[in-house]
C-alpha cells in the first residue's frame, strides 16, 4: 500500500470563505506505481476549485482510479473550514471529515492501516509524542 499526506489551503469557496484540507490518498501499486508530483497534481487540479468537500474527495477517488485503471484507492480529506469559525457558530476546534474507499479498501483489515497511516501523521503533524 502506498498512502501519502497532502496540505492544501483552498481558494474561496461559494460562500467566500476558505478551508484548510488535509488530504490523505492511498493505493494498491500493482503494476503500476504513481509519482508523488503526479499525486500531488492531481489533488491541487481538483482542490482549487471553489466546491463542496464530498464532492472533491469523490473527484480525487475517481481521477486515482482513472490513472491506476483499477478500483483499489481510498481517499480521507480532513478540513477546517473557516466559514464556521468565524460567523455563526464560530466554532474554531471543529473539523470536517469526508472519506471514500472503494475496491480493497473496502475490506476492514485494509482500510484500518490506511487509517492508521493518517493516525500516525496527524501525531506528527499536532506535534504530539
Amino acid at each position: 500500500m502506498y498512502a501519502g499526506n497532502y496540505n492544501h489551503q483552498s481558494g474561496q469557496y461559494r460562500n467566500g470563505y476558505t478551508a484548510s484540507r488535509r488530504l490523505h490518498v492511498a493505493y494498491i501499486p500493482y503494476d503500476k506505481v504513481i509519482g508523488l508530483s503526479k499525486i500531488n497534481r492531481l489533488v491541487q487540479y481538483y482542490a482549487k476549485r471553489p466546491q463542496v468537500q464530498e464532492r472533491l474527495t469523490m473527484q480525487i477517488s475517481s481521477a486515482m482510479k482513472e490513472a491506476l485503471r483499477h478500483n483499489d484507492v481510498g481517499v480521507v480529506i480532513e478540513a477546517d473550514h473557516l466559514c464556521v469559525a468565524s460567523r455563526g457558530i464560530k466554532d474554531t476546534n471543529s473539523r470536517t471529515v469526508t472519506a471514500s474507499y472503494s475496491g480493497q479498501f473496502e475490506d476492514q483489515a485494509i482500510k484500518q492501516e490506511f487509517l492508521s497511516h493518517i493516525h500516525d501523521t496527524n501525531i506528527i503533524y499536532n506535534g504530539a509524542h
